[in-house]
């Protein structure tokens, strides 16, 4: 019996060892996720360092940092100064990336459909319901459109990726801007909903005709066809980590700091593999000096 105790008494000391990996966690942005899901597994085998992400969406993130349920967020629609202050919260970019229209209709490939921000708007109103219809065509005149009817897919989720898609459609049209507006959640005049760029990306590839709107890179993974602007890749959006500012456990502050910094100066490559853009040195210097000022 007494052996018995003993072996108990040992599996309990080699369980709440110290050496014991000490998993971070993190939630928000699905925009970030597959360079996010990148950088993790990469840093985890230089580190050792065990870090969760669960992509629900920016405002979601937002809320679990705020709780104190998770050690980071990210958002793809910055918090002003006075949020941050509100909610003892640092805000710092991480990497940019664009936003494309995604499209399933036949005959059509990635990069052969163009529209303009004011056509998107009046797609995403209910003004143009059709494929066919001249507004597109004259923009199109070398694609055969289908007569079909356009679905429209749109995000159910609080979304970084919405308040950019949204914040273009206001500066290019006035309708939209009045009607609408920006936000990271919408009362949508048309549509049907999906959860995450995923689920916008499911909705869109199994619905002929649908149109959708997802980060780039998950356009490229789901080859779906996306559309171009007028400048290729109008739609940019930055996505940004918040850390409290004030944090209970300075210990797993620095180690999530200590992810940040490899990220965005080891991992460059990896964000430029996956079609985003990685920030300036020059930017990611002046991060560093911030954390330094901000973070106590």
């Amino acid at each position: 019996m007494r052996s018995m105790w003993l072996v108990l008494f040992l599996l309990g000391l080699a369980c709440a060892s110290p050496a014991a990996a000490q998993e971070l966690f993190g939630s928000g942005s699905t925009f970030i996720f597959p360079i996010m899901s990148k950088w993790i597994g990469e840093y985890e085998k230089a580190s050792g360092v065990q870090i969760g992400y669960q992509p629900i969406g920016s405002s979601a993130g937002i809320e679990e940092i705020r709780g104190s349920i998770v050690d980071f967020a990210v958002s793809d629609a910055p918090l002003d100064d006075a949020q941050l202050l509100r909610d003892g919260l640092v805000q710092f970019p991480l990497v940019i990336g664009a936003i494309v229209p995604v499209v399933n209709l036949d005959g059509i490939g990635p990069g052969e459909l163009r529209f303009t921000g004011t056509l998107l708007a009046d797609i995403y109103l209910g003004k143009i319901r059709n494929w066919d219809d001249a507004a597109i065509a004259r923009l199109n005149p070398n694609v055969r459109l289908p007569s079909r009817s356009i679905l429209v897919i749109y995000r159910t989720d609080g979304s970084g990726t919405t308040f950019n898609w949204a914040d273009f459609l206001s500066k290019s049209s006035p309708r939209w801007n009045v009607e609408v507006g920006t936000g990271t959640s919408l009362k949508w005049p048309v549509g049907a909903g999906g959860k995450g760029n995923r689920g916008v990306s499911d909705a869109v590839m199994t619905v002929k005709g649908a149109i959708g709107y997802v980060e780039y890179s998950y356009a490229l993974r789901r080859k779906l066809a996306y559309g171009l602007g007028e400048n290729a890749y109008p739609i940019m959006a930055t996505s940004f980590a918040l850390l409290r500012k004030y944090p209970k456990n300075p210990e797993r502050s620095r180690e999530m700091i200590a992810f940040f910094q490899w990220a965005l100066e080891q991992g460059r490559d990896l964000a430029s593999t996956l079609d985003y853009l990685p920030l300036p040195m020059s930017l990611v210097r002046q991060v560093e000096t911030y954390w330094q000022a901000e973070i106590k």
